[in-house]
């Protein structure tokens, strides 16, 4: 169950953006000259030789020049210039555009068509647009120190199923949207990834709204930064999106109020706050190797989809904390919600009272891990059902917690430890002490509830009250021996060859026969693991 948290980062294909970046990044700014648009050649088009006053399309080290009252179209290919200065229409419908080095401009309306890119290059460049009107589906990347401002723009969108990059990559690069309000795309297919690495910096401050779209935020590197300072809401409940900060970065989140089906990781000497946030409802929650995510206004958590939904804190020092959250509940009929401690993390709801309709995993491993909620009171899946399992020196303190109903696997593993000392009901459910202890001596009614005990471990039960319908098992030389109370009436013992909520049971064909005053069942010890359980009828 213990997830490597190398695995969660998103991975995604390489780009031939990437091509194009490299490309641009070592083009030689020598020998070039200033190639003026005369239109001589009788067409709009930027590949037309004849259109330019030297009789040769401008290159990667010239500076092209468009005055005419004219649309210059862009139609294909990789193009690389120092600098472009247009003070018409542009249309880059196909290809990639570069610009290398010097001021460039583009004063009047441009458009981009799907999958084409706009690119500057180096630290000497610099590129704006003053009027972006319709660039949905298309990629702009600032490299290598470069700045690309997009101006004008006021809103996005990626219709198609490609994959649109923005990216600012490199110390001192700068890419930014200054009058862009609202971000949207495919809800079935395609992502928009929005990249600030290697110290660059995405900014898009005046972003509000993000629809519900397939979205990367990713701020990766000292000092790179997203800064999405004026985004309220993200609304992904169709597709989701995927937040995070690694290794110095900060994504700027000062303002976000609604966080969607959003899935932030943080990573330590990163920045990813979230002063404002009140409605996370379906976002999960990733504090990796030593970080700290704490979400003070958020005071109750629905799960509302069928996909499962994370609290997760792991390694030392790392903490994820819901200082005000009182209610937890999930979706009735499908999904997860996994709560997990693992290697030393802490997962702490202080406040947490009530988790209602949900499926529900708790979930510890690693010594020092711990999962706190100190005052929840109980659990009650109805058709749901819950996990708890702690292991390997890990901790759950559930201290307040009074009763439990269909907790299917309550378990205790290699030195786990789960805290349920007011514990007085403890329903349909199935135990399990493997090589450690489970103290339920506060327990007053444990009807339709099985105990299994193996590798030593041990189950603490009140012997002056109801007893829990408890099945043991032991090895006595090449057999195992399978017993519970022969006042289990109606308890079919059933196999697995796994456990967990996977696991297909059926019932044992095996005979049991009352022994001493148990019914025993005795099987040869197999090459391969065998699980097995009591099922219990439900009061």
């Amino acid at each position: 169950m213990k997830t490597s948290s190398a695995s969660w980062r998103c991975r995604v294909a390489r780009s031939t953006l990437l091509a194009f970046l490299l490309l641009a990044g070592s083009v030689a700014a020598s020998f070039g000259v200033t190639v003026t648009w005369t239109g001589a050649g009788g067409d709009d088009s930027w590949h037309n030789k004849t259109n330019w006053s030297t009789l040769t399309v401008p290159g990667g080290a010239d500076d092209a020049v468009i005055n005419a009252a004219t649309t210059v179209i862009h139609t294909n290919g990789n193009t690389t210039v120092r600098t472009l200065q247009c003070a018409t229409a542009f249309s880059l419908i196909g290809g990639a555009l570069t610009m290398t080095d010097g001021a460039s401009q583009v004063a009047g309306a441009f458009a981009m068509g799907i999958n084409t890119s706009l690119i500057a290059s180096r630290p000497t460049a610099t590129c704006a647009i003053s009027n972006a009107t319709l660039v949905d589906s298309a990629n702009f990347a600032a490299v290598s120190g470069a700045t690309l401002i997009v101006g004008g723009l006021i809103a996005y969108q990626k219709p198609q199923c490609n994959d649109a990059y923005w990216q600012a990559i490199g110390p001192g690069s700068r890419l930014t949207f200054p009058s862009l309000l609202n971000l949207a795309g495919n809800l079935t297919c395609g992502w928009l990834r929005l990249r600030a690495t290697g110290g660059g910096k995405l900014e898009l401050g005046a972003v509000t709204n993000v629809a519900d779209t397939y979205l990367e935020a990713l701020a990766d590197g000292e000092n790179s930064l997203l800064d999405l300072s004026g985004l309220r809401s993200c609304q992904q409940f169709n597709a989701y999106a995927v937040t995070e900060a690694f290794n110095g970065a900060e994504v700027r989140l000062p303002q976000l109020g609604t966080a969607g089906r959003n899935n932030f990781y943080l990573r330590p000497g990163s920045t990813m706050t979230f002063p404002a946030l009140t409605n996370a409802d379906g976002a999960s929650f990733y504090a990796l190797d030593g970080s700290v995510i704490q979400l003070p206004l958020v005071t109750n958590y629905t799960k509302p989809h069928c996909t499962d939904v994370y609290f997760t804190a792991s390694g030392g020092g790392s903490r994820l904390k819901f200082p005000a959250l009182v209610n937890l509940s999930g979706n009735p009929t499908c999904g997860w919600l996994r709560l997990r401690a693992l290697d030393s993390g802490h997962v702490e709801l202080p406040a947490a009272t009530t988790i209602t309709t949900s499926y529900v995993d708790l979930y510890a491993e690693g010594a020092t891990s711990v999962m706190d909620l100190p005052l929840l009171r109980g659990y009650s899946g109805g058709n749901p059902y819950a996990l708890i399992e702690s292991r390997s020196g890990a901790s759950i303190l559930l201290p307040s917690v009074t009763s439990l109903n269909r907790v299917l696997n309550l378990a205790v593993r290699n030195g786990g430890s789960i805290t349920l000392t007011q514990l007085l009901n403890l329903t349909a459910s199935f135990v399990l002490a493997d090589d450690a202890i489970l103290n339920l001596n506060s327990v007053l009614n444990g009807g339709g509830t099985t105990i299994q005990e193996i590798n030593g471990g041990d189950v603490l039960i009140n012997p002056q009250v109801l007893p829990l319908t408890e099945l043991t098992i032991r090895i006595e030389g090449n057999e195992v021996i399978l017993e519970w109370p022969l006042d289990c009436a109606g308890c079919q013992l059933e196999e697995s060859a796994t456990v967990g909520p996977g696991a297909v049971w059926t019932p044992s064909g095996a005979q049991p026969q009352p022994v001493n005053g148990r019914y025993r069942v005795a099987l040869p010890i197999g090459a391969s693991p065998h699980f097995y359980r009591l099922a219990v009828p439900v009061p």
